[in-house]
């Protein structure tokens, strides 16, 4: 996995006006998402909506492949008090940073991806859309918060072609290398 590699190691020197110009910069980043949720779920054959609460671990890494363009790839562990919700997303992302490699101030950010089961449903999509803000705290490092919308879809194996899903609203806090 992607994020068991230490990030100092990849990470550059914020000062270092050479390596800005020659190629892509590394973009590492962590994060914790607390995510109160709106699920759909069945019981019996009847659709019953209800509430839910997740928390997310993630993990991205990515390059700069302009000033302010990041792409990246991330997996984490979901956590959801509906044991069927939890899954490890693995996901693909792009930000756009209104400062030059995202230094301080906001973002706008999208990603999607794949939901590998943890719980009792089967494989499902993940999609998120949000805005952050970076706090430049230390030569190598960055705290990020965001705020943000994300949908998640599972398949039901008992019910196929069912999907069942969960749509959040939520607030993410990590650090960025």
């Amino acid at each position: 996995m992607l994020g068991l590699f230490p990030s100092s190691l990849l990470a550059q020197d914020y000062e270092e006006e050479d390596n800005l110009n020659k190629g892509w910069r590394y973009h590492g980043l962590y994060m914790i998402e607390v995510q109160p949720n709106y699920q759909n779920s069945v019981l019996g054959n009847t659709y019953a909506k209800g509430s839910g609460f997740g928390l997310e671990l993630n993990t991205f890494q990515g390059l700069f492949i302009t000033k302010r363009i990041v792409l990246a790839v991330g997996s984490g562990l979901n956590f959801n008090f509906n044991k069927n919700f939890q899954s490890i997303p693995i996901i693909a992302e792009a930000k756009i940073y209104y400062e030059k490699y995202g230094e301080n101030g906001i973002y706008i950010m999208l990603n999607a991806g794949r939901n590998l089961p943890l719980g009792g449903f089967d494989n499902g999509q993940t999609a998120k859309l949000g805005a952050g803000y970076v706090l430049r705290s230390q030569r190598n490092y960055s705290v990020c918060i965001e705020v943000f919308k994300k949908s998640k879809f599972f398949d039901d194996p008992e019910n196929a072609p069912e999907q069942y899903g969960a749509l959040s609203y939520g607030l993410a806090v990590g650090f960025r290398f």
